[in-house]
């Protein structure tokens, strides 16, 4: 399946789902997805940052021993959750641009492999304009997990001030590249209505379950289809074969979950904790895999 079918599907599932939002009350529709996100966050969500050693090995062509990987890795996410921990401003901020980044360039890479500087801002606008979206909807519970939170509420008043300005951006980027013949029409149409189609999702859910529908359906699923093509797979074969390279990484993950819950309890589902434990695990599957996109030839 090519990359474009992927998001047509995914644009079709997320309309259909929006139609049953719209249909369904809210004391039924925030249970059942709050339960759904958390699965989705558990399984997808999880497995498409657990082949980082396999999809490494491949690009590169290098036999890179899993030990000094695996060490380097870590440590590397522990000096990224030592930076969040002493300076979380600094930390909150560092895991929305990087992923911002991050979901941006996997929205374009169904089209577009080089991309020049203009580009590249596009990409990083586009998936700021996402957050933006995804934080207007929810202004008011952000505000209280910023009170309970080691994060200042001050912090979310400059980031709204912003939030309009960077959509704005994105879409005069958007034009640019449209009146330059860098994009076509159907191209540009379909990547603004798709952030259309996600402010009306998000507006329908709690904040939680809307950043898990868009983590997993618009950037854990295509990154997996992505990662699949690396490793020169296809069809379902392919994703049985990359969830069994996955498996120990995977599991060693959900162990992990498990034993800070044990010591922490629900301390765990704090924003202090999330955007911890997102940007140690987040940030440096960012940076390897923009380090392989610079270093690495794509091949055709």
């Amino acid at each position: 399946m090519t990359y474009s079918k992927v998001y047509r599907y995914i644009a079709g599932i997320s309309l259909l789902f929006l139609l049953l939002l719209f249909t369904t009350s809210q004391q039924t529709v925030t249970p059942v997805a709050q339960g759904a996100a958390f699965i989705a966050m558990a399984t997808l969500g999880i497995l498409h940052g657990a082949n980082d050693l396999l999809i490494y090995r491949r690009a590169t062509q290098q036999n890179v021993s899993a030990l000094l990987f695996i060490v380097f890795y870590v440590l590397f996410a522990c000096v990224i959750g030592v930076v969040v921990y002493l300076e979380p401003v600094l930390g909150i901020n560092l895991f929305v641009l990087l992923s911002a980044f991050h979901f941006g360039e996997e929205h374009f890479s169904w089209w577009k492999e080089q991309k020049n500087v203009a580009f590249i801002f596009w990409c990083f606008f586009y998936g700021l304009s996402v957050f933006s979206l995804l934080f207007l909807t929810h202004l008011s519970t952000l505000e209280q997990f910023l009170e309970a939170s080691n994060y200042a509420p001050g912090v979310l008043t400059w980031s709204t001030f912003f939030m309009i300005p960077i959509v704005v951006v994105q879409v005069v980027l958007g034009l640019a590249h449209l009146f330059l013949g860098k994009v076509n029409l159907l191209q540009f149409l379909f990547l603004e209505l798709s952030l259309v189609l996600l402010y009306f999702v998000f507006q329908q859910l709690d904040l939680f379950s809307a950043f898990a529908f868009y983590f997993v359906l618009w950037h854990s699923i295509p990154s997996i289809f992505s990662q699949i093509k690396i490793l020169g797979l296809s069809g379902w074969k392919g994703f049985i074969a990359y969830s069994k390279h996955a498996m120990p990484f995977y599991l060693t993950s959900i162990l992990g979950l498990f034993i800070l819950y044990y010591f922490i309890g629900i301390a765990l589902l704090s924003l202090t904790t999330i955007v911890l434990l997102g940007a140690m695990t987040t940030i440096p599957h960012v940076i390897l895999f923009a380090y392989l996109k610079v270093t690495v030839q794509p091949k055709n």
